[in-house]
C-alpha cells in the first residue's frame, strides 16, 4: 500500500470538509471548548477568524477573556504576528480577515492557549495546514502555551505525514469531545 503525502491528504481533507455540516459541528465544538477546564482557566487566547469551511469559533468571543488574532506576513516575512482581537480588520488577498497592518503587536509569551485551525489533524496531534509553515513558526515561539487543534471528527486521521519542523498539538477538539494527544 502506498503511503499518502501531504498534498493527497490536503485534497482528501478539502473533499471531506465540503461534505460535513460546519455550522452544526462548530456549535458542538464551541460547547466542548467552553466546558474544558483549561479553557476556563486561560486568560489570553490566540484564536482565528473562520474562513470558508473552517470551524467557526466566533461565539467564544463573548467570553470574559482576552482574544487575539494572527496576521499573515508579507511574502518576505517568516511568521505570523499576534494582535488584539479588537484591532480593526482587513480582508487578506486570499479572502480571510486579519488585523490591519500597523496594529499593535502582542508578544507570543503573553498567550496561554492557542486555538489552531487546520485542514486536518491526526490523533497524535500532527497538523495538516495549507503548506506555508506560518503556524509552525509562530507556535515554536510559544512553548508556554497549550495548543488546541480545532477540527471536525471526520478530519482527524490515524497518521498524517509530518516533518521535524511541524509543531504537534497538545489537544484536539472535535464535535465528539477532546483528545489528549500526549496520551496517544
Amino acid at each position: 500500500m502506498t503511503k499518502l503525502g501531504k498534498a493527497e491528504y490536503r485534497k482528501i481533507a478539502k473533499e471531506i470538509r465540503a461534505s460535513v455540516d460546519i455550522k452544526v459541528i462548530s456549535r458542538q465544538i464551541v460547547n466542548n471548548i467552553k466546558n474544558w477546564q483549561r479553557y476556563k482557566k486561560a486568560k489570553d487566547v490566540l484564536t482565528y477568524w473562520a474562513f470558508g469551511s473552517e470551524i467557526d469559533l466566533s461565539e467564544l468571543n463573548k467570553d470574559n477573556k482576552k482574544f487575539y488574532l494572527s496576521r499573515t506576513p508579507n511574502i518576505s516575512s517568516l511568521g505570523l504576528s499576534i494582535h488584539s482581537m479588537d484591532s480593526e480588520l482587513e480582508q487578506h488577498k486570499y479572502g480571510y480577515w486579519q488585523p490591519l497592518a500597523g496594529s499593535a503587536i502582542v508578544a507570543p509569551e503573553q498567550i496561554d492557549l492557542v486555538l489552531v485551525p487546520a485542514l486536518a489533524f491526526d490523533d497524535l496531534g500532527n497538523r495538516l495546514g495549507y503548506g506555508k509553515g506560518y503556524y509552525d513558526r509562530l507556535l515554536a515561539k510559544m512553548p508556554q502555551a497549550e495548543f488546541l487543534g480545532v477540527s471536525a471528527r471526520a478530519l482527524i486521521f490515524k497518521n498524517l505525514p509530518s516533518t521535524s519542523f511541524d509543531i504537534p498539538m497538545d489537544y484536539i477538539v472535535s464535535e465528539d469531545g477532546l483528545i489528549n494527544t500526549k496520551t496517544n
